[in-house]
């Protein structure tokens, strides 16, 4: 509702993805649309939460997001709209929509791992599954060479950081475990400590 949207949506919003449906009871495409989504919302089971805002009482939300026909759907993640349709899609290309929404269970995977600072074992175990089921998700892999870089297994956070950099790029955070990574290494050259003392003397 206008007064509910904030603490329903915009807060929730933080952990998952709010799928908000405007519509309205005197609508046939709405209530076309209306079981679909709710179909797909039992189906993702907690992936996503679906919210659904009736125009004819909500008016100020209306006016808020330009309601200008309905049904009108907007994908909202951390407290921003996303994505947004409008009219009732067949259900084939709502799940196409919703893919580009929802994370995947890789993506929940990453996560999870991501809050497991203390317990890097069990980070890497959630880190490997995620590249089992997407092989290719760069959030994994990145995640990975940093859990294996703390690890000290440089020669493996090495060789994840090759994979990525085949694409061409590297996002900041793999440029960032890349940096640490050479630093180690050089450190490791320079025999350490002791080493650097005896040279200086």
């Amino acid at each position: 509702s206008d007064d509910s949207f904030e603490s329903d949506v915009l807060e929730r919003s933080a952990t998952l993805p709010i799928v908000v449906d405007f519509w309205s009871p005197g609508c046939q495409p709405c209530l076309i649309l209306a079981p679909v989504l709710e179909a797909l919302a039992e189906e993702a089971n907690g992936r996503f939460v679906l919210a659904k805002v009736n125009i004819d009482d909500n008016q100020r939300l209306a006016y808020e997001f330009q309601v200008q026909s309905i049904p009108f759907v907007v994908a909202v993640r951390d407290r921003q709209v996303i994505d947004a349709f409008r009219g009732a899609l067949p259900e084939p290309q709502l799940r196409e929509w919703l893919t580009r929404i929802v994370p995947s269970q890789a993506d929940l995977l990453v996560k999870e791992a991501e809050s497991l600072d203390a317990d890097p074992a069990a980070a890497e175990v959630k880190l490997r599954k995620a590249l089992e089921l997407e092989p290719n998700h760069t959030g994994a892999k990145v995640a990975l060479a940093r859990v294996l870089l703390r690890a000290g297994r440089g020669s493996e956070t090495r060789s994840l950081i090759a994979d990525l950099e085949q694409r061409g790029f590297l996002e900041p955070e793999a440029e960032r475990v890349r940096a640490e990574l050479e630093l180690m290494e050089a450190a490791e050259d320079a025999g350490g400590v002791e080493a650097a003392r005896k040279a200086v003397e």
